[in-house]
């Protein structure tokens, strides 16, 4: 078995909560690098993680959103309107 020595890296928005796990990494033997944005990355260009999302995912992504904000908030606004609208929203994430 190969013993490969591991690299994490890490990219947080937040410095303080980024220090802190990268001394607690360090600290553990863990080899890492801070990167202050993901395009820092050196495997950005052909990450899919990095990649915009189709047109065809970000719309099913905001479907699911509005139908998922109009079922928690169901019992708050008792309306017939807000009901029928989340039932056609359902039936269309349903057809796509």
């Amino acid at each position: 078995m190969l013993d490969l020595p591991i690299c994490v890296q890490l990219i947080s928005s937040d410095p303080q909560t980024a220090d802190n796990a990268h001394d607690a990494l360090c600290k553990a033997g863990i080899s890492c690098q801070l990167l202050h944005s993901a395009r820092d990355c050196q495997h950005a260009p052909a990450c899919r993680w990095l990649q915009p999302l189709p047109n065809e995912l970000q719309v099913r992504l905001a479907l699911e959103n509005a139908i998922d904000t109009l079922e928690k908030t169901r019992h708050a606004f008792k309306s017939r309107d807000l009901a029928d609208l989340r039932r056609r929203l359902q039936e269309l994430a349903q057809a796509l």
